[in-house]
């Protein structure tokens, strides 16, 4: 028999997907594995309890998101808080076929993208609203240069995805940029009562490094996200790893990584 869950509602994070604005058009990256992994368990948890998982999708970006990625004639308030239904065609239809006939729909899916990650981190930083502790492992090193391209400005993380770049100024790390995709997708959790556990389903690619993602669970605790969370990893084969789940308190409620032998797919 399967020990009782001591988490009452789960929230879950879909997958951390790309999207790149190129010369022939929005190029997508999707971590669809993982997305289908993430809504074969909302849809279980659904037909378990009756209550559908508080669902988000992450997406990191090389363009202006709220230019170049979301559909034309949305309200204020959806371009701050798009759901995947609101992202251009090209970009929700692959993940709309993604899921076929599985009975569950993008509609209510809550998208959280790298600029307002970054934009909320940058903000927290300047204005030192985040603890001195908390705050160097969450930023860039700084510039003295403001012409200069900081090679060094990395996660010290090979293939972390955050440098080079112009690093003047304060500028949210990968590891911090991770973490504030968590602290979003508990808040939106929050806000329509469900969720003391994020389950975050994520597939290992070039933008995707799992220390990063280790990382970010431990910063979003230091930044006061309440909720348990735990790492989801899908293999190329569809199969999910189940990681620790980490409470706010540091603790792990399960240590032991086990390998889930049904297929998501």
């Amino acid at each position: 028999m399967a020990a009782l869950s001591p988490f009452t509602t789960t929230a879950i994070l879909a997958g951390n997907s790309r999207v790149e604005a190129t010369d022939s058009g929005i190029v997508v990256h999707a971590q669809l594995r993982a997305f289908r992994a993430a809504m074969i368990r909302s849809k279980a948890g659904k037909d378990e309890s009756g209550h559908q998982s508080v669902v988000s999708v992450a997406f990191d970006h090389r363009g202006v998101f709220r230019k170049q990625f979301l559909k034309d004639g949305l309200t204020n308030s959806r371009k701050r808080h798009p759901m995947l239904t609101d992202l251009r065609s090209e970009i929700a239809d692959v993940f709309d076929k993604a899921i076929g006939a599985m009975g569950v729909s993008i509609e209510h899916v809550e998208v959280i993208h790298e600029d307002s990650a970054k934009t909320n981190l940058t903000n927290l930083l300047e204005t030192g609203q985040l603890k001195t502790a908390v705050a160097k492992y969450v930023q860039l090193p700084p510039s003295d240069n403001d012409d200069v391209v900081a090679q060094e400005a990395t996660c010290n993380v090979n293939g972390c995805g955050c440098g080079p770049q112009n690093a003047v100024g304060l500028r949210a790390n990968c590891a911090g940029i991770t973490s504030e995709y968590f602290r979003r997708a508990c808040e939106y959790a929050r806000e329509h009562q469900a969720g003391d556990l994020l389950e975050v389903f994520v597939e290992p690619d070039q933008w995707t490094r799992m220390p990063i993602y280790v990382r970010g669970v431990l910063l979003a605790h230091a930044r006061g996200v309440p909720n348990a969370i735990q790492l989801q990893l899908i293999d190329k084969s569809d199969r999910r790893w189940s990681g620790g789940v980490a409470t706010s308190d540091g603790t792990v409620v399960t240590r032991v990584l086990a390998v889930q032998s049904r297929s998501v797919a």
